[in-house]
């Protein structure tokens, strides 16, 4: 049950967020001091007192848990004395006061404004609830107040070479403009996502499991987003897609109670098992039984039918079922939102909960709290602290699905910290990108190419190159049961080149640099635009996804006359598949 006076310290904690959205920092300084226990603020020197210039009495030296010290006075519009009540109180506006480690800024001169307060995120809301986050994994943006570390790493496919993406300050968004910098010449993956916490629980990409082989890692260009008015990259999962970290620390064991939350899409989402975000087995992805898994779940996979209309629905994965209660649960409603906010939480040994939400707006809806599983292995839990994400225990790896935020806590949140993290997440104001066709693939229709097997002039990706000899044929190109394929012509030999002709207009030059490639690929392939690479990819995807587009390419295309989209596609093994659109993108 949740207390009183817990739940005073999560609204202090909400109340606090508001007042820094409105600006309440107008004059003097505000110390807010915040430790599991709540917070704390002393609004000394908001008005300098007239008289003397010196200071008053000495502030309190300032930490985690005390309360702020007193501020001295301060000459009305012309004294020098300020209050030493926080960190910088005292010798930047006079003398008076003890240096605090924690507080903010005494008053200046008129009592003019104080330091900069962190803002309040997701982690300090289960800090405070004394639920601390045991992980902490976003590409948009910090979880943590005070936080200004890495947030993930791209790998640039030409060169092999890696970039760490950061924010842009502490507690603020990530600075997406270098990675786009860093892979504006070619494609990047998401190679590891970190962990905020001091825990070290990095995700890298997922190696072979029980049920599944090797993933790849996501595209880094595939999922653009707005965050807090910032443009920023999501982690877009597709069958084969996966991270995981099989040596965690410090998440729940053995029917420890924990919980956990992501911010996800309504929209990307399949059957496929399993979109997981949470706990798993450790030190090896294999099934180690009932009950050895924990982790939220969103998708169209309906493991307890009947299921309440179409999904997709929030479930836990709790190993060897996805459970929407115990058992069937028509109370479990569809949640097809753009941008989801699904949240779990387990005190692993009775109960859990779901709870999903508009993680653009509004509160959370529960959409179960009961007993956990009453078949064998769930009563209690047997945890064992990995924690993966995109894919399943074992690796089952035929899911799709958008990640932009999560993160993992020790012990059982309340409900006020739920909605106080709810709340934060509606205040980012994500916005999920939208695209429009220019050249469209033959996911809806079948479209006309020109193709060849044989090896082509090396003048055969330009526009002036003659193409009337080879053969016409619709995409996609491939072999029958080629995942996620849709054959038009049948291509089996180890290569094929195509190309197809494309206007300039209606584009206007404002678009031309919003262009993005839409391919399903399966081996490698090169994509032409009027003979400039556009994009250079290896291994295989399961189905169509957004990949960026050099900027060089972008620039090749002619308004006025026409273009030459070419392709060359090569595969050594399996199946083989390719078919390659161009899309524009609107943030």
């Amino acid at each position: 049950m949740t207390t009183p006076s817990r739940d005073r310290n999560i609204q202090d904690v909400m109340n606090l967020a508001k007042r820094l959205t409105l600006g309440s920092l107008v004059a003097g300084a505000i110390a807010v001091l915040c430790s599991a226990g709540g917070c704390a603020t002393n609004t000394d020197g908001l008005v300098g007192n007239a008289g003397a210039p010196t200071a008053g009495a000495n502030g309190s030296a300032g930490n985690q848990s005390a309360v702020a010290g007193a501020g001295g006075n301060t000459a009305a519009g012309a004294g020098a004395g300020a209050g030493a009540g926080g960190a910088s109180g005292g010798p930047a506006a006079g003398a008076g006061g003890v240096s605090g480690t924690a507080g903010a800024a005494g008053g200046s001169a008129g009592g003019a404004g104080g330091a900069a307060v962190s803002p309040v995120l997701p982690c300090d809301i289960y800090g405070s609830d004394g639920k601390p986050c045991v992980g902490a994994h976003s590409t948009t943006r910090a979880l943590f107040g005070k936080y200004g570390g890495k947030l993930y790493q791209v790998k640039r496919a030409s060169d092999g070479e890696t970039l760490a993406v950061g924010t842009l300050q502490a507690g603020g968004y990530a600075d997406a403009a270098a990675q786009d910098t860093f892979c504006s010449d070619g494609t990047c993956t998401i190679s590891v996502i970190y962990d905020q916490t001091s825990n070290g629980n990095d995700l890298t990409i997922s190696k072979a499991g029980g049920a599944g082989g090797a993933d790849v890692g996501a595209n880094a260009a595939a999922l653009p987003a707005k965050a807090g008015g910032h443009r920023v990259y999501g982690v877009y999962v597709t069958p084969g897609v996966g991270y995981r970290n099989l040596t965690a620390k410090a998440t729940a064991h053995a029917g420890e109670a924990e919980g956990m939350y992501m911010v996800t899409s309504g929209k990307h989402v399949n059957d496929g098992c399993c979109f997981d975000y949470g706990n798993t087995e450790q030190p090896v992805a294999n099934d180690t039984g009932n009950g050895h898994m924990d982790a939220v779940y969103f998708g169209n996979r309906c493991e307890h039918p009947p299921c309440s209309g179409s999904g997709p629905w929030i479930a836990a994965d709790l190993e060897n079922g996805l459970f929407q209660g115990n058992g069937s649960n028509m109370n479990d409603a569809s949640t097809a939102f753009d941008l989801v906010t699904a949240m779990l939480k387990n005190d692993g040994k009775t109960k859990f909960a779901l709870k999903t939400g508009n993680a653009q707006t509004g509160g959370l809806t529960t959409q179960y709290a009961g007993t956990l599983p009453t078949a064998p292995g769930y009563i209690p839990m047997s945890q064992e602290g990995g924690i993966v994400l995109g894919v399943g225990g074992d690796n089952s790896n035929r899911s799709a699905g958008d990640f932009y935020e999560g993160v993992m806590t020790a012990g059982y949140p309340s409900d006020s910290a739920e909605a106080a993290v709810q709340t934060n997440i509606v205040s980012v104001g994500y916005a999920a990108a939208t695209y429009s066709p220019v050249i469209s693939t033959s996911e809806q229709a079948p479209q006309s190419w020109k193709y060849t097997t044989a090896v082509p002039d090396p003048s055969w990706n330009t526009s002036a190159f003659n193409d009337a000899s080879w053969s016409s044929g619709n995409g996609g190109f491939g072999t029958a049961g080629t995942p996620g394929a849709i054959i038009g012509t049948v291509w089996s030999t180890g290569d094929i080149w195509l190309r197809r002709t494309f206007p300039g207009s209606p584009l206007t030059a404002a678009q031309i640099g919003n262009l993005v490639l839409r391919l399903h690929h399966d081996e490698a392939a090169e994509v032409f635009v009027n003979g400039v690479e556009a994009a250079s990819v290896t291994g295989y995807t399961t189905s169509y996804q957004y990949s960026s587009m050099a900027k060089a390419a972008q620039s090749a295309i002619s308004l006025t006359g026409g273009n030459v989209l070419a392709v060359h596609c090569h595969n050594t093994e399996g199946g083989q598949y390719i078919d390659v659109g161009i899309s524009s993108l609107a943030l």
